[in-house]
């Protein structure tokens, strides 16, 4: 029987999807470069401390996931949908940036930034997911190789003192580069930290009320937003560690809308249909989206010259660049799904011409084991 979808963890993909693409439109419209002043300065840095929660959000959805997942040779294949994905997507980006924006390379180095993760520049994310697979299985040992809740919740603790809260601490005493307050050595760890949180909400859930959530989400990102604006002291937005996926308040704002999204329930088919097919093509959707980012911010920055005036535009950009991306994560899909039939029928046709070659040869060799036969049939259908 096939099991329903939890359609919280679909909201928490779908959410996380549009805020990568929000980040991307901070990114590509000029924001980080405009100075900390005005109202509408205090709005966008709001929206980017929020929408800064997309990558946190996949990587706590992984440990939701993927905790309970042992050494295997499944287990392994499991990563050919992602890699073959990245290699249609890869290969699709590389015919756009030569003939629509006349990227001149040769052959073997277009070959070269497949596997270097450059074809397309989003694609880090795909190498430090490709690392995080291959351990899972031996941070899953880690994991449950842990006898008790508190043990696990240590864990978990210590994870965060080691690679969020350092840059918290060095920032909240001092300036952005003054002061060293604690070790900051394995702060670049932080996806464990995300992974190993989502594993223990899966396992143990956290119980508090939604609406205190909210609230709660609502005042860090009101202090943050705050604190951004005061730091910055009326220059551009100071990027660090502190305000990194590996900053401690990036974690606690993570956390808490993981939470506030994450076992939602609800019956509308149709609601429940959209969020479902977002959810499956996001990976498609972040990889795809940088064509379609550079096509719609060349045109956004030729038209509004100012980049403090580009931030209404956002409700127009990020919406096509989604949709956009999403229609080709439909090609892909159809393009697999038709690849799959023919090699299925292929498979069949074979196995139908090998069982008609054993009847030939059973007439010939009485002893042959008709049963294996039947069995090896039945495995391969």
């Amino acid at each position: 029987m096939m099991k329903q979808r939890i359609i919280g963890l679909d909201l928490v993909r779908s959410v996380a999807i549009l805020f990568v693409l929000s980040v991307h439109f901070f990114l590509n419209s000029g924001y980080y470069y405009v100075n900390m002043s005005g109202t509408s300065m205090i709005f966008m840095t709001a929206f980017r401390w929020l929408f800064f929660t997309s990558v946190p959000l996949f990587l706590m959805l992984t440990g939701f996931l993927q905790n309970k997942k042992k050494l295997s040779k499944d287990f392994y294949r499991g990563i050919i949908p992602v890699l073959s994905s990245y290699l249609f997507i890869s290969i699709a980006t590389i015919f756009v940036r030569i003939f629509k924006f006349h990227e001149q390379k040769s052959i073997m180095l277009w070959i070269v930034s497949i596997f270097d993760f450059t074809a397309v520049e989003y694609a880090w994310y795909v190498e430090m997911f490709i690392g995080i697979f291959l351990l899972i299985p031996f941070l899953n040992l880690m994991y449950h190789g842990l006898d008790t809740k508190k043990k696990k919740l240590i864990l978990v603790l210590t994870f965060l003192a080691i690679t969020a809260l350092p840059s918290f601490v060095s920032v909240t005493f001092g300036t952005y580069k003054e002061y060293k307050l604690l070790p900051e050595f394995w702060q670049y760890l932080s996806p464990f930290t995300y992974y190993f949180i989502g594993a223990y909400i899966s396992e143990y859930g956290i119980n508090i009320s939604k609406k205190y959530i909210a609230l709660i989400l609502a005042l860090i990102l009101a202090y943050q937003t705050y604190i951004e604006y005061y730091k910055s002291a009326g220059l551009p937005f100071f990027a660090d560690k502190y305000n990194a996926y590996n900053g401690f308040p990036t974690v606690v704002i993570s956390v808490l809308l993981f939470l506030l999204l994450y076992n939602i329930d609800f019956k509308n088919k149709a609601a429940r249909f959209v969020l479902s097919n977002i959810s499956k093509a996001s990976f498609d959707i972040y990889l795809a989206s940088y064509v379609f980012d550079i096509l719609a911010y060349q045109i956004l920055i030729k038209k509004i010259a100012d980049p403090a005036d580009r931030f209404p535009y956002y409700f127009v950009v990020v919406p096509i660049v989604f949709v956009c991306a999403f229609l080709v994560s439909c090609i892909r899909r159809f393009v697999f799904y038709v690849v799959g039939k023919i090699f299925s029928r292929r498979q069949e046709e074979q196995v139908a011409s090998d069982g008609i070659n054993a009847h030939y040869v059973n007439d010939i060799e009485p002893d042959t084991n008709v049963q294996e036969t039947k069995e090896l049939y039945a495995d391969i259908k």
